[in-house]
């Protein structure tokens, strides 16, 4: 008895073609599933089925991957420090004015938020307010305090000034020599530094004399003898960065060490 060359069966008497050729599907055990059909290229077409579920499911994963490198890693982004641009609502502002003569000078005055002008320019140099409500300007070669109506509150005096500091302290120059005074122009510390600082939140200002630095408290005392060849001001954190032995390290406000001198920089 002739058999189909496909499946192998047996072929029907009358010389018809063997089912297997009409379905596509070979005749398996009874109760058994059927074969699935071959691809031209060989492979199982059930593969072609399951493509389009894994795609989803893949990208799904994808996803899930990358919000979790993002989380974990967000935490050890690096926020820069921010100041204040426009301290008490005013910013200070150059312009060029034309003067009687024709000719023409850079002043400094006073913006708001909106830019309009509220403190003329008529100074030859302005620094930002504080929260004291004063700021310096400097007129005739010499510095005094203005409040937020552009009056003097503290006459034209110094060779230099600074912002006051949140304790109401600030830095001027006078004789050439740094010291600090309060809001009513009072001196608080006679002037006898090479360089001073404002007043950092534990109460101590960075100075300087004969090419060393140290640290004063309110009364003008020294806390930390000047013993260090560059220093800057104490931080949010309590410590301050200093050069000593050619190598920067950091402070507490003790003078002792909690970082020791080692790096070129901080």
């Amino acid at each position: 008895m002739p058999h189909c060359e496909q499946c192998g069966a047996p072929l029907p008497e009358d010389n018809s073609p063997c089912t297997c050729s009409e379905t596509g599907k070979a005749v398996v055990a009874q109760g058994k599933e059927t074969a699935a059909p071959v691809t031209e290229h060989g492979e199982d077409s059930r593969h072609r089925h399951l493509l389009p579920t894994a795609i989803p499911l893949i990208l799904l994963v994808g996803v899930a991957v990358f919000l979790v490198i993002l989380f974990s890693t967000g935490s050890r982004r690096i926020t820069p420090v921010s100041y204040p641009l426009f301290r008490e609502e005013l910013v200070p502002v150059a312009l060029e004015i034309q003067n009687a003569d024709g000719s023409t000078s850079v002043k400094w005055g006073y913006a708001n938020k909106q830019g309009q002008v509220v403190i003329e320019a008529k100074f030859e140099m302005a620094r930002e307010f504080s929260k004291s409500g004063l700021a310096p300007v400097k007129q005739n070669a010499l510095w005094g305090y203005i409040d937020k109506a552009g009056n003097f509150i503290i006459a034209v005096q110094f060779e230099d000034a600074e912002p006051f500091a949140e304790n109401e302290f600030a830095c001027i120059k006078s004789n050439g020599s740094w010291g600090y005074i309060n809001k009513s122009g009072k001196l608080l510390i006679n002037p006898q530094f090479d360089s001073a600082y404002p007043f950092a939140k534990n109460g101590l200002a960075l100075v300087s004399i004969g090419g060393k630095y140290g640290y004063i408290n309110e009364a003008g005392v020294y806390v930390i003898e000047p013993r260090f060849d560059a220093a800057r001001s104490f931080d949010e954190s309590g410590y301050a960065a200093v050069l000593a032995f050619e190598n920067w390290g950091m402070i507490d406000k003790h003078g002792e060490w909690v970082v020791n001198p080692q790096f070129d920089a901080i």
